[in-house]
């Protein structure tokens, strides 16, 4: 029998650490080594919900703090997209490294209802690992995702990437074949996101937390925009605020939100109802309300709700190339066009 809320709270501000995290994450995400039914070699992953989410976050070094701060707002996330997507919503939780050094670089779990988080998150092993230099393994966690995702009823499908570093431009044949099995041919990163966008229906988003403040920062900046153009790229310097980050994507580029309704969701106060009652701090609410203010969102809503605030009801079906805002990058013919073509 499924689920009609979730089975803890979120944790409370007072059990947070100096690191951010709580002592409830860290005794709950203790796994010591990679979980083999994680590995991409040979699975696909299939989704049949209307809204399905990729979250692909990035768990190198002390970012991989930043999936035990996501295991304390689970909770928030079930409770929010119950509120905005009611019964469309299904996520699939997935942590990335650096392949050229991590044992466990790829881990990704199946999608489920947001309810059912917490089994996903305790599956990740969180390696903190990461290669030398400003880059990690994003373009491989692109190639999953754009090659063995079926999502055959998806009316918004959401992707996002959260990490500080750059991703790498070539994907070679050896890598793929080792992490992904079958018979993979050599291709760029603008390749695979041409294919990831199409899949995701231009609802592909980086969050960026800072690698420094310094030269090295700004060239990863400038390659994530060039690929994922400005509007799709949001900037945070707190990691906490991550999570409201995401959902306000969510919100907004459903539709069923507004920058302003969703700014005001956030300072709801209500006390005792676990969804409504989120009573964030007004820099918080700044912060996320920057991040999000480079989105471009669709001109209605993608589902009908009575429970929205929206005043429009003009459903949405935008191209990848007007919802990014920036031309559409067509795939070389090296690599699989369609997933039919990836060979097992």
């Amino acid at each position: 029998m499924a689920k009609d809320s979730y089975d803890r709270d979120v944790t409370p501000r007072s059990y947070r650490t100096s690191s951010g995290t709580s002592r409830v994450a860290q005794k709950e995400l203790t796994r010591k080594n990679v979980k083999p039914e994680l590995l991409p070699r040979d699975r696909r992953l299939v989704c049949e919900a209307e809204a399905p989410v990729a979250v692909r976050q990035d768990d190198t070094g002390s970012l991989g703090n930043g999936v035990l701060m996501f295991f304390d707002k689970a909770p928030l996330v079930s409770g929010q997209t119950m509120r905005y997507l009611p019964g469309k919503v299904q996520i699939s939780y997935g942590v990335v490294g650096d392949i050229n050094s991590d044992d466990g670089p790829l881990q990704f779990n199946e999608f489920v209802d947001p309810k059912n988080l917490d089994p996903s998150l305790k599956a990740c092993w969180l390696e903190k690992g990461g290669g030398a230099g400003y880059r990690e393994s994003y373009e491989m966690a692109m190639y999953f995702d754009a090659y063995m995702l079926e999502l055959p009823n998806a009316k918004f499908p959401l992707h996002i990437i959260v990490g500080d570093e750059a991703f790498y431009v070539d994907l070679l044949t050896a890598d793929l074949k080792e992490h992904f099995g079958g018979s993979p041919q050599r291709t760029n990163v603008e390749a695979v996101f041409a294919r990831l966008e199409e899949k995701f229906m231009g609802n592909v988003f980086h969050i960026h937390l800072p690698y420094g403040r310094g030269r090295e920062n700004n060239i990863i900046l400038n390659e994530w925009t060039n690929l994922y153009g400005k509007n799709r790229v949001l900037c945070l310097d707190n990691y906490l605020a991550v999570t409201d980050t995401m959902l306000g994507i969510l919100a907004i580029m459903s539709g069923e939100r507004t920058l302003d309704e969703y700014c005001r969701d956030m300072a709801m106060k209500a006390p005792g109802d676990p969804i409504l009652d989120r009573d964030q701090s007004p820099s918080r609410i700044a912060e996320v309300r920057k991040a999000l203010s480079v989105l471009t969102p669709p001109d209605g809503r993608i589902f009908n709700f009575d429970n929205s605030p929206s005043t429009s009801d003009k459903s949405v079906n935008q191209s990848p190339q007007t919802m990014s805002g920036r031309p559409q990058v067509r795939p070389n013919t090296t690599g699989p066009s369609t997933a039919d073509e990836f060979v097992l």
